[in-house]
C-alpha cells in the first residue's frame, strides 16, 4: 500500500479509539503521499481532520491553519460534497476562537451547502448549524435576530437534546435584554426536562445574582460535572468533557463565589479544577476513594481549608493561586491561619512580564532590568501575601497558568521553594521520607557530554550505596524495576521538549547501540516507580510543559515521573550551563545525602552557585516539584 494511504488509514483508526494526538501526525504525515498519488479527496479529508483533531487536543489556533487549506483546495477542486463539513468544521473552530462573524458567516456557506430537505442525522446536522448560527449572534450581542431564529426553531419538532439547547439560549436571551423573568421561568422548565445539565443550573444561577439559591445552583452544576467525569474512564474524554462541557462552569462559579465573599467555598471550587487527571492516578495514594479531591470532602473538620492545614508543620506555608482574565486570586495557607487576596492584573499583562523575565534569562542580559522587572511583579501581585510568611522556612507553590514558566526563585532566597501540582498532592505526600542513601545514575548516553560523566562520578560518591552507567549503558532496562532498588534516580544527558505534540517531549537514553531510546511522556507513566524517593533530570528543557487552560493539567516530563510514582523531581528550565549545572548538581546531592530535604539542598546549592555566577539565567532555572 503506498505510503500516503498507509498513514491516512491508520490515522483514521486512531481518530476511532479517540487518539486524537497519534491521529493528527498520521494525517499530517499522509498528506505528501497523498498529494503524490493524486488523491485529491483524501487529502483534503486529512486536512480537514487534522484540523479537527487538533482542535480535540485545544489547539484551535493550530487548526485553523489546516481548515483553511482544507477550505482553499476543496474550492479549487470544486469537490462541493466536502464543503459543507469543511465550513461546519471552520465554523465550530473560529467559535472557540471567539471569531464570532466568521463562524456566523461559515455556518451560513455550510447551511447552503444541504439540501432543503434532509432526513435523519443530516436533518440534526442541519439543526445544529442553525443553532450554531444562533449561538454566533448572541455572541455578537445581534439580540433581535437571534430570538427571532430561536423562536423559529421552538415551534419545530426537534429532537430533545437540540429543543433543550434552543430554550436555554432563548432564556440567554430574554436575560440580556432585560426579560428575566421570562428567562427564569423558561429555565424552570429546562431544569424538569434535563435536570442533568448543568449549564441550565448556572444560568439561573447567573439571572438571579449574589443570593443563597445563586449558591446552591453553582454547587449542584459542580456537582453534576464531577458525576458526569466520574463516569468518564479514559483521559482524552476527559479532558474533551472538561474543555467543551465543564470549562464554563467552574469559571462562572468561581466569579460567583468571589462576588459573594464565599471564600472558603471559592477554595474548594478552584481545588477542583487543578491537576485533576494527575491526581487522579497517583500510583502512590493511600486511598482508593472515586472522588480525586478527597482531602475536599467534609471527612475533614469544619473547613476545606482546615483539611489543608492539618497537613502542614509550623515551618511551612502554601501559596495557591488562580489566574482568571482580568485578576488572580490568591490564598496563602499555614498550619494556624489563612489569608485570601483579590488582585487586580491582566493575564496579558502577567504574560508580557514573564515574556520579559524568560527572555532577559535566556539572553544572560541586563541584570539591573531584570531585577527591575522581577520587583515589579512581584510588587503588583505577590508582595502583601507573602510579606504573611516571611516568618516561615519552607514555601510550597502551586502555580498557575502562566506562572509554571516562572521561577519564584526570582523573588526571594528566603525560604526552600517547592512545587506542587495541585494541594491534594499534599495528602499523598506528607509522610516524604528524607534518607537518601542510594543512587542509579543514568549519564551522557549519546557520549557528546563529557562532563555528565565527571558529574556521574561525584554524584554517585556522595551516597552509601550507588551503580552508575555510562553512554551505550544508559538503557531504559535501569528503570523500572530495577531502579526501585534505590531513592534516587539521576539523568544526565539531553532533553527535548516537543512543542507542537507535547506528549513526544522526552529524556533521552541509550538504545544500547549506536541510536537513542526516547523515553517520552508516554513512556515514563507507564513505568512503575512507587519505591523512587526523588528523579533528578540534569537535562535542558526537562521541566518545560503545556498547560491545559481550565485543569491546569501540565503535559510534561516531570508530571508524568509524579504519575508514576516518584515522590518529587528536580528539573530544569531552558538552556543550562555546563559548569554552573556541574557545580549545583554535584552540591544537590551532597546535601540530599547529608539528610537536608530537597527543596533546601537545592535551596543550599543555588546559592553556592549564585556567589560565582550571579546572573539568574546559571541558578534560577532549576525547580523541585514535590514536598
Amino acid at each position: 500500500m503506498p505510503g500516503g494511504a498507509h498513514s491516512y488509514n491508520k490515522a483514521l483508526r486512531c481518530v476511532g479509539i479517540k487518539k486524537y494526538d497519534v491521529a493528527a501526525e498520521l494525517f499530517e504525515e499522509s498528506l505528501n503521499g497523498l498529494k503524490k498519488e493524486g488523491k485529491k479527496r483524501e487529502y483534503i479529508i486529512a486536512l480537514k481532520m487534522v484540523a479537527f483533531c487538533r482542535s480535540k487536543l485545544s489547539d484551535h489556533a493550530g487548526a485553523e491553519v489546516f481548515i483553511k487549506k482544507a477550505l482553499e483546495k476543496a474550492l479549487e477542486h470544486g469537490l462541493e460534497e466536502e464543503l459543507a463539513k469543511i465550513y461546519q468544521s471552520y465554523s465550530i473552530i473560529c467559535s472557540h476562537l471567539d471569531k464570532h462573524k466568521e463562524a456566523f458567516d461559515f455556518n451560513e456557506k455550510a447551511l447552503s451547502y444541504f439540501p432543503k430537505i434532509v432526513a435523519g442525522k443530516e436533518a440534526e446536522q442541519k439543526e445544529m448549524l442553525e443553532i450554531g448560527k444562533c449561538i454566533s449572534l448572541i455572541k455578537l450581542k445581534e439580540y433581535g435576530a437571534a430570538e427571532i431564529k430561536l423562536l423559529e426553531l421552538k415551534s419545530r419538532k426537534l429532537v430533545k437534546w437540540h429543543a433543550i439547547v434552543v430554550g436555554e439560549y432563548l432564556s440567554v436571551v430574554y436575560s440580556e435584554t432585560g426579560r428575566d423573568r421570562e428567562a427564569l421561568c423558561l429555565l424552570e422548565d429546562l431544569i424538569y426536562m434535563a435536570p442533568e445539565r448543568p449549564s441550565l443550573y448556572m444560568l439561573r444561577a447567573k439571572i438571579n445574582g449574589v443570593c443563597k439559591r445563586s449558591g446552591k445552583d453553582c454547587m449542584k452544576a459542580i456537582s453534576l460535572c464531577e458525576t458526569n467525569l466520574q463516569g468518564i474512564d479514559k483521559e482524552e474524554f476527559r479532558m474533551a468533557y472538561l474543555e467543551s462541557k465543564a470549562k464554563g462552569i467552574y469559571g462562572e462559579a468561581i466569579e460567583y463565589f468571589i462576588k459573594a465573599e464565599e471564600i472558603e467555598t471559592l477554595f474548594s471550587v478552584i481545588q477542583k479544577t487543578k491537576a485533576r487527571y494527575l491526581v487522579e492516578h497517583l500510583p502512590w495514594r493511600t486511598d482508593h476513594q472515586s472522588d480525586p479531591q478527597n482531602l475536599l470532602r467534609p471527612e475533614y473538620p469544619k473547613s476545606k481549608i482546615e483539611s489543608i492545614q492539618s497537613l502542614l508543620d509550623n515551618k511551612t506555608a502554601c501559596l495557591d493561586m488562580y489566574m482568571m482574565s482580568d485578576k488572580i486570586a490568591l490564598f496563602l495557607i499555614t498550619d494556624k491561619e489563612y489569608h485570601y487576596e483579590l488582585v487586580k492584573i491582566s493575564s496579558d499583562d502577567v504574560k508580557e512580564i514573564i515574556d520579559v523575565v524568560i527572555e532577559l534569562v535566556r539572553l544572560k542580559l541586563h541584570s539591573r532590568l531584570y531585577k527591575a522587572v522581577i520587583d515589579e511583579l512581584y510588587d503588583r501581585v505577590f508582595k502583601n501575601i507573602l510579606e504573611k510568611a516571611i516568618k516561615k522556612k519552607v514555601l510550597i507553590i502551586v502555580p498557575h497558568q502562566y506562572f509554571h514558566e516562572l521561577s519564584f526563585a526570582d523573588f526571594t532566597t528566603h525560604w526552600d521553594l517547592c512545587y506542587l501540582p495541585s494541594l491534594a498532592c499534599l495528602k499523598h505526600m506528607k509522610d516524604r521520607d528524607d534518607k537518601f542513601d542510594s543512587c542509579i545514575v543514568l549519564a551522557n548516553p549519546d557520549g557528546d557530554l563529557e562532563w555528565s560523566e565527571i558529574e556521574a562520578a561525584r554524584v554517585a560518591g556522595h551516597y552509601k550505596k550507588s551503580e552508575v552507567y555510562l553512554k551505550h549503558a544508559a538503557k531504559p532496562d535501569k528503570l523500572s524495576p530495577y531502579c526501585n532498588r534505590f531513592d534516587v534516580l539521576h539523568i544526565a544527558g539531553h532533553a527535548e521538549y516537543n512543542r507542537s505534540n507535547p506528549k513526544n517531549s522526552c529524556v533521552y537514553l541509550s538504545d544500547g547501540n549506536d541510536g537513542r531510546y526516547e523515553l517520552n511522556v508516554e513512556r515514563v507513566v507507564e513505568q512503575k516507580l512507587k519505591n523512587l524517593k526523588i528523579v533528578v533530570l540534569s537535562c535542558c528543557e526537562s521541566g518545560v510543559g503545556h498547560v491545559m487552560n481550565l485543569t491546569d493539567e501540565m503535559i510534561s516530563i516531570p508530571r508524568a515521573f509524579l504519575q508514576a510514582g516518584a515522590r518529587g523531581v528536580l528539573v530544569t528550565f531552558g538552556n543550562v550551563d555546563d559548569e554552573a549545572t556541574h557545580i549545583l548538581m554535584n552540591n544537590f546531592h551532597l546535601n540530599l545525602s547529608c539528610g537536608y530535604s530537597p527543596a533546601r539542598s537545592l535551596r543550599i546549592a543555588q546559592e553556592l552557585v549564585r556567589k560565582k555566577f550571579p546572573h539568574p539565567y546559571f541558578w534560577a532555572g532549576f525547580q523541585y516539584i514535590g514536598v
